[in-house]
C-alpha cells in the first residue's frame, strides 16, 4: 500500500515535528488549530493522527502525559522519511513557480523595451 497523506495530515507531522518530546493531542491540536482551539475542533486533528498512525509515519509515545487522555506522539523514521519529501517536493514546486514569474516579467519587460523603441523611432521619423 503507498503511503500518501493531504494537507491536514502534513500540518499535523509538522506540529508534531516542531513539538518534539512535548507533542502531546493536546499541543498538538492547539499547534494547528491555535491557542482558542476546543475539544470540539479535535474531530478532524484525531482523525489525521489516527490516519497516520495507521501508515506508520507516527506512533504514541510512552511517557508521563499531562493528563490521562492525553497521549505523546512521534514521527517515525518512516514519517520523517516522507515529510522530507513533501517539503523538498514543495521546494521544487516554489523554484518552478518564481522561474515561470521570472519568466513572463522578462517577456513583458522586453515586449515593453520594443514597444517603447518603436513609439520613440517614430516620434523622430524613422520607421
Amino acid at each position: 500500500m503507498e503511503k500518501a497523506f493531504g494537507n491536514r495530515e502534513q500540518e499535523v507531522l509538522l506540529a508534531i515535528s516542531r513539538l518534539g518530546n512535548q507533542a502531546y493531542r493536546s499541543a498538538i491540536l492547539h499547534a494547528v488549530r491555535g491557542p482558542l482551539a476546543s475539544e470540539a475542533d479535535a474531530g478532524p486533528i484525531g482523525d489525521a493522527l489516527l490516519a497516520l498512525e495507521r501508515q506508520g509515519l507516527v506512533s504514541q509515545a510512552a511517557s508521563g502525559a499531562p493528563s490521562e487522555n492525553d497521549i505523546r506522539y512521534e514521527i517515525t523514521a518512516e514519517g520523517n522519511f516522507m515529510l522530507a519529501d513533501k517539503q523538498e517536493n514543495l521546494a521544487n514546486l516554489r523554484f518552478l513557480v518564481d522561474y515561470r514569474i521570472a519568466r513572463y516579467y522578462q517577456r513583458l519587460r522586453s515586449e515593453r523595451n520594443s514597444e517603447h523603441k518603436k513609439i520613440f523611432w517614430a516620434g523622430i521619423g524613422w520607421h
